[in-house]
């Protein structure tokens, strides 16, 4: 049997890329991913990763178009980095409501 390829990890800023992609289910593994330019790529997840956009065949990275459609599936690592930023987000969105009140006084 060959040996199973491992999976990258999801980088943080593809993932965040991916919370602003449109994605629909067209399959138990297939995902019609599009921007909101209008940009679209049909991803699978299983059994292998697929996506036939530039980041993902020269680099060989989960892209953002795959990050999405992992996150639509529910993938543990994918929901755990969109908590994750989104938590982020919060916080930085809380800094700069303390700071625009300082700034106001």
């Amino acid at each position: 049997m060959p040996p199973r390829r491992v999976r990258p990890p999801i980088d943080p800023i593809r993932m965040r890329q991916a919370l602003d992609l449109h994605v629909t289910r067209h399959g138990p593994a297939q995902f019609h991913v599009e921007s909101a330019q209008g940009e679209d790529e049909w991803v699978e997840i299983v059994p292998d990763l697929v996506c036939h956009c530039h980041d993902a065949l020269d680099r060989d990275v989960i892209c953002r178009h795959l990050a999405a459609a992992l996150l639509a599936q529910g993938d543990k690592e994918a929901v755990r980095l969109a908590g994750d930023i989104e938590h982020e987000a919060q916080i930085d969105d809380e800094l700069y409501d303390r700071n625009q009140s300082v700034e106001e006084r």
